[in-house]
């Protein structure tokens, strides 16, 4: 691969976090793809690569060498083999250049639109991967937009989902606002990943207290029931698993 070619993969790597090993196998998967739209179908290509010094890409196959050639696509004579490796012999297998006239401006194209698709793939899978597990987790994000009740909030590594039903009564959201809210279900298609939250959910409530309060974190204090009323009021049953430690006390 040309050292142009690796500084881009690269940058576009580091700027949407996925591996380069990702972009390289989508980009080698692509000059694949492409060639075998321009050569013999029965052709076994085996792989594609960038010349380092011109950036041209080149395709290779693997074919069998024979006393008598009845398929060129599979088959190559043993004078014309020794052209390329005097000690091949009859029955050996040898990969040869077999890029097709005027590859590079299809493979272009081919590559862009891959690679370009593969990034979205590694994005999606990337985001439910981090948040598959993390159901009923507290996170804080910043809201980035309302569509029509629907809040839209950057979580860090996600564009997560508030239902206008998971909304307290009453509140309003406006870009810019700080949010917290618990994830309540993680799902993923063919086209994106997607995080929705609940700011209605008791388990909110369970959540802050074991932020803010130690007692609650460190499992001293156990809140073992929840009743709401979303934007008004919240009670909760606690109880101590410390005889010295009084749980209202510590939650108050």
């Amino acid at each position: 691969m040309s050292k142009e070619s690796q500084d881009l993969l690269r940058r576009i790597a580091n700027e949407r976090n996925i591996a380069l090993e990702v972009l390289e196998d989508a980009l080698e998967a692509a000059l694949i793809s492409a060639s075998k739209k321009m050569l013999d179908p029965e052709m076994e290509v085996t792989r594609a690569t960038t010349d380092p010094e011109t950036g041209d890409y080149r395709v290779f196959a693997e074919k069998t060498v024979v006393e008598e050639v009845d398929n060129e696509a599979l088959e190559i004579s043993l004078p014309e083999a020794r052209m390329f490796d005097l000690d091949i012999k009859l029955g050996d297998t040898i990969e040869i250049d077999v890029t097709p006239h005027d590859f590079g401006r299809i493979a272009a194209q081919n590559a862009k639109q891959v690679v370009t698709q593969r990034i979205r793939e590694a994005e999606r899978e990337m985001v439910y991967e981090r948040y598959c597990n993390k159901i009923g987790e507290l996170v804080s994000g910043t809201v980035q937009q309302t569509e029509r009740g629907n809040v839209i909030v950057d979580i860090g590594y996600a564009e997560a989902y508030l239902p206008f039903n998971e909304q307290p009564r009453g509140e309003r959201y406006h870009y810019g606002d700080r949010v917290r809210a618990v994830i309540t279900e993680v799902s993923q298609s063919h086209r994106d990943a997607q995080v929705l939250l609940s700011r209605k959910s008791p388990e909110l409530v369970k959540k802050l207290f074991e932020q803010e309060v130690t007692e609650v974190r460190d499992g001293t204090v156990v809140i073992k029931g929840v009743a709401r009323e979303p934007g008004k009021r919240s009670k909760i049953a606690v109880m101590s698993t410390n005889l010295d430690v009084d749980p209202v006390g510590a939650c108050v």
